[in-house]
């Protein structure tokens, strides 16, 4: 195993090092909710192939997770009174790889696509029913889009990406020990 790594890292160094640009991004979007996402890998690995690599990780929250009364039925199986208050989170992983498709002097188009894994967590509170839980559920998805970079400096590139993720479904675990399966296997 050690023999193939050094060897898929003798022949992609030359890749990486021959004209490729490191790049570092930070920024702020929308993902089922208000969030930020800090990037880095190498774009244009070398003058003849325009692609590149990258790998990100991003937060996102959301003021609205989910039907809190449907959490509450399918998690609780009582469904009392109470003011509702809730909350979520996603953490997505990411890894693309990139073409560059079009370019000029100062703008270029790429195609991304990769692999995605996310964390999300959903938090019901029901204030004078004394009831909190956190949904919460983690799994792997696919994601492509396009990229447009646009030069402000020689070293500075304002970004904009429109994009689709897709994610498997997954079990959904709950209060106490109960799970919602998309499947209608609930453990409740």
């Amino acid at each position: 195993m050690k023999k193939i790594v050094l060897t898929l890292i003798i022949l992609f160094t030359p890749i990486l090092t021959f004209g490729a640009e490191r790049f570092l991004a930070i920024g702020g979007g929308y993902s089922n909710g208000m969030g930020a996402d800090i990037s880095f890998g190498y774009s244009r690995l070398n003058p003849v192939y325009p692609f590149s690599v990258s790998a990100g990780v991003g937060y996102f929250y959301q003021t609205d997770p989910g039907n809190a009364e449907d959490a509450r039925k399918v998690f609780i199986n009582d469904n009392e009174g109470g003011d509702i208050e809730e909350s979520g989170s996603n953490i997505i992983l990411g890894a693309d790889i990139g073409y560059m498709f079009w370019t000029n002097q100062n703008l270029s188009l790429d195609l991304y696509g990769g692999p995605r894994y996310v964390f999300y967590r959903a938090n019901f509170s029901y204030q004078g029913d004394n009831e909190e839980f956190t949904v919460k559920y983690d799994t792997p998805g696919l994601g492509f889009g396009v990229k447009g970079e646009v030069a402000v400096t020689p070293t500075v590139k304002l970004i904009g990406k429109v994009g689709l993720e897709y994610y498997l479904p997954s079990k959904l675990y709950g209060h106490g020990k109960f799970t919602y399966n998309p499947y209608d296997k609930d453990d409740n």
